[in-house]
């Protein structure tokens, strides 16, 4: 932009320095050397206007990268998330596993009490049986 404006100020300096034609508004200025400011100016024009497409073109492209970053965090999150939720499912089923297996393990306990009680029984039974028998015999 800088350039553009001293082309102008260049211009405007040679319009200003131009030979001013008598008895009227118009002046005398080197034809080619105003070519050559208007050249340099179209130029600088085109120049600056291929600046602005390349900026607002990284501008788009820094606003997609942001968005790309925003959607890449929020997925993070929802990624963390369900890992969480899925932890605090697989920890509740495994306490009610838990509960299960100690409950299993009591009954189990219990089960072999029984079974210890019965043949405590049957033992008694047969020697009271044999004891029995032994009165019989004499």
């Amino acid at each position: 932009m800088d350039k553009i404006k001293g082309i102008i100020f260049l211009l405007e300096s040679l319009v200003n320095t131009g030979k001013k034609q008598w008895m009227s508004n118009n002046i005398s200025i080197d034809k080619s050397e105003a070519l050559s400011l208007i050249n340099k100016l179209t130029e600088a024009v085109d120049a600056y206007e291929n600046e602005e497409k390349q900026s607002t073109t990284y501008h788009a492209n820094d606003i997609d990268m942001r968005v790309q970053n925003t959607a890449f965090l929020d997925t993070k999150k929802e990624v963390l998330k369900l890992k969480q939720d899925a932890n605090e499912y697989a920890d509740a089923i495994l306490s009610r596993l838990q509960l299960l297996v100690t409950k299993l393990q009591k009954n189990v306990i219990k089960i072999e009490k029984n079974i210890t009680e019965g043949r405590h029984l049957i033992e008694e039974k047969q020697l009271a049986n044999m004891k029995g028998d032994d009165h019989e015999i004499q």
